[in-house]
C-alpha cells in the first residue's frame, strides 16, 4: 500500500515544481501544502534480543547491525497563523534490512552454545505533529523545533539452520516525540 501511495505522490511533486518559473526564489512561503519525498540512510543499529525479560542482563543484551538505505515521505500544511511559522506535518518512512551471520549465545549450566542466524526486518513509522520555524530562519535555510506522536509498525524474520521463525502477534508501538532540525533549499522547492 505504501508503494502505491509513493507512486501517486511523485506526479504531484512535478506539478509543484512547474507552478512558478521564477528561479530566484528557492522557498515559496505562499504555498500552504507541500509534499516531500526523500531517501534516508541509517548508519547502524542494534537488535535487542529479549526486551520483555525480567532479568536486566538478558533484557539489555543486543546484537549490533550495519545500516542501510530507505525512503520517506512528508506532507505539510501551513495554516497561516499570522507570522507564527507553525506548520503541521504527517510523515512516514520505510526501511528494510537483512543481516547475515549473526550469532546468539545460549547458556545451559556451565556450557554455552552458539547459534548462527540471519535476520530480516522492516520498519514503518507514521508520525504527525507540529513544526515551528524559528525566527532565525531565512528563505533558503529553515531552522525548526517541534513535537508530535507516532505509530511504529515492524516485523522480523529469523532464519537459523534452515528453520524460519514467524511472529504470532505484531502490535504497533506508540511514542511521543520532541525534535529539532533544519532544511536547506539548494534549488526551487
Amino acid at each position: 500500500m505504501l508503494f502505491i501511495a509513493g507512486q501517486a505522490l511523485v506526479p504531484g511533486t512535478a506539478i509543484l515544481f512547474s507552478q512558478n518559473t521564477n528561479s530566484n526564489v528557492n522557498y515559496d512561503p505562499g504555498k500552504r501544502f507541500s509534499i516531500r519525498i526523500s531517501g534516508l540512510y541509517i548508519s547502524s543499529g542494534e537488535l535487542q534480543n529479549n526486551v520483555t525479560s525480567s532479568n536486566p542482563i538478558e533484557r539489555d543484551a543486543s546484537t549490533e547491525i550495519s545500516g542501510g538505505f530507505g525512503f520517506a515521505g512528508e506532507f505539510t500544511f501551513d495554516p497561516r497563523f499570522g507570522n507564527s511559522g507553525i506548520v503541521f506535518f504527517l510523515s512516514s518512512e520505510y526501511y528494510t534490512h537483512k543481516e547475515d551471520n549473526l550469532y546468539l549465545r545460549f547458556y545451559v549450566d556451565t556450557v554455552f552454545y552458539t547459534v548462527r542466524f540471519d535476520e530480516q526486518f522492516y520498519f514503518l513509522p507514521i508520525e504527525g505533529g507540529i513544526k515551528w520555524h524559528l525566527p532565525v530562519s531565512t528563505t533558503n535555510f529553515l531552522v525548526y523545533i517541534g513535537g508530535g506522536g507516532g505509530l511504529y509498525f515492524g516485523n522480523r524474520r529469523r532464519t537459523a539452520a534452515g528453520l524460519e521463525s514467524t511472529t504470532d502477534n505484531v502490535k504497533p508501538g506508540f511514542s511521543l516525540n520532541v525534535f529539532s532540525g533544519f532544511d536547506y533549499y539548494i534549488a526551487r522547492n
